[in-house]
């Protein structure tokens, strides 16, 4: 799908063709940055969006608790 989207928006914004990665059933920060991970190999950087939808009732708070971790971190990949 991310492959296509980079085929029919060649040379122009992919946004123009979608507003967003969706990931379905979010639970955790890995969820998010391997999304972001894949548009950035497909698209060339995070041209699009990552929309999580929450899986559960305390999924937003493990969440945030590892996007605060990673934060932390220093792995070379920040978020935009």
């Amino acid at each position: 799908m991310i492959n296509e989207l980079r085929r029919v928006s060649l040379g122009g914004n992919p946004v123009w063709y979608a507003r967003g990665l969706v990931v379905s059933m979010t639970e955790s920060a890995e969820h998010v940055i391997n999304a972001a991970i894949v548009l950035r190999r497909h698209l060339g950087n995070l041209k699009i969006p990552v929309i999580p939808l929450f899986g559960n009732k305390i999924a937003p708070d493990n969440l945030l608790k590892s996007l605060k971790a990673f934060g932390e971190s220093n792995d070379g990949f920040s978020l935009p």
